[in-house]
């Protein structure tokens, strides 16, 4: 086992042990993959063999309600999940499809009660935030960020300028 997917084969030793009942073991694993890297991956997450977690998945979070399919690229500092609590039956959560990429310091949340799903081959940049659906094959980038107040103002209305201008 080479370093590189020391954090995602953990995590798969992680969801096996749950699945055949041993949900304690599957903790431990949990715990030591989150000691390690940072990474906390719940066991009962659904996740094909081929997802990938760039950087060894430092800083990751993934809610047990997820779904992750095949080619799935999720880099440093992702929070993926929902507000619901895992055991819910009410289907709540995200999927990911197919050749997602999810870029470093991104939020992918679902609303109570909500599955959200990000269709197949979409590509979520850098420190965006997603409550929403997003459909295949689309682009999501976060917005420009703006001044919400300068110094020596007291009423924050900076008038929202941009920080970059594009």
């Amino acid at each position: 086992m080479s370093l590189r997917n020391t954090s995602v084969t953990l995590w798969h030793l992680s969801r096996w042990l749950h699945r055949r009942g041993l949900g304690v073991l599957a903790r431990i694993v949990k715990t030591i993959n989150l000691l390690l890297f940072s990474a906390n991956l719940e066991p009962e997450a659904e996740v094909h063999i081929t997802a990938h977690l760039g950087h060894l998945g430092i800083g990751v979070t993934i809610h047990g309600s997820t779904i992750i399919e095949d080619g799935v690229v999720i880099w440093q500092h992702v929070t993926i999940g929902g507000v619901d609590n895992k055991a819910s039956t009410n289907g709540a959560g995200v999927t990911l499809c197919r050749n997602v990429h999810i870029g470093a310091h991104s939020v992918v949340i679902a609303p109570r009660g909500e599955r959200i799903v990000i269709g197949e081959g979409a590509r979520i940049a850098p420190g965006s935030v997603v409550r929403s659906s997003i459909p295949a094959g689309a682009i999501v980038a976060p917005a420009e960020s703006t001044i919400v107040k300068l110094p020596g103002q007291t009423n924050g209305s900076a008038g929202a300028a941009p920080l970059v201008d594009a």
